[in-house]
């Protein structure tokens, strides 16, 4: 490769290496070209906004739409819990509304516990409200039972720490939460048990 460029690069040991650098890197893109543009549109594909969960791994459709209208039902400053294994955590970067679930690994301290676990029993269960004054929770999101990547036990499919989340449609604990908007399958709910 050095002889065939002219002059003093011919001479040079670093001109040689880079050569002989870029030569390496035509071949292996050359090569892999199309592997590495297939990966990236793969990629792009898995974090569309889409209604099919097989593809959207972040947000659906649905999703989306309901959480761009989540200022129009939210008011400042009142924080809006849910589980951020599907997604519900995305309100605060999309929308600034704070809550108590920001990211996955989310260390409880004990109100969060409370919420997190039992506040599906917020009409009587007496430490949960407390627990959501003290947060400033006045709303949950329910974007459904689906996962970001299966949640983090593997085992059970999902992340056991949010069961209080769950089933606020059930009529046995619908006199705690009020339906106030919805888009597909997902919902968003005011609670309505801490007054």
């Amino acid at each position: 490769a050095a002889r065939a460029l002219p002059g003093p690069w011919r001479r040079t040991p670093g001109a040689q290496l880079v050569g002989c650098a870029l030569a390496l890197a035509a071949v292996v893109l050359g090569a892999g070209g199309v592997s590495v543009q297939r990966g990236y549109a793969e990629l792009a594909a898995n974090h569309a906004v889409t209604d099919d969960v097989a593809l959207a791994d972040m947000l659906s459709r649905s999703e989306r739409r309901l959480l761009d209208r989540l200022p129009e039902q939210v008011p400042e400053g009142v924080a809006v819990a849910g589980n951020p294994w599907n997604a519900s955590a995305l309100a605060y970067g999309l929308t600034g509304r704070p809550t108590p679930f920001p990211h996955l690994q989310h260390a409880f301290d004990p109100p969060r516990r409370v919420v997190a676990q039992r506040l599906r029993d917020a009409a009587t269960d007496p430490a949960v409200c407390p627990a959501v004054r003290e947060l400033g929770v006045g709303y949950v999101l329910d974007f459904g039972p689906a996962r970001l990547w299966g949640g983090d036990d593997p085992r059970a499919g999902r992340d056991r720490r949010y069961p209080g989340l769950e089933g606020l449609d059930d009529p046995a604990v619908a006199g705690g939460f009020e339906l106030v908007d919805s888009e597909g399958g997902a919902r968003l709910y005011r609670v309505t048990a801490c007054g």
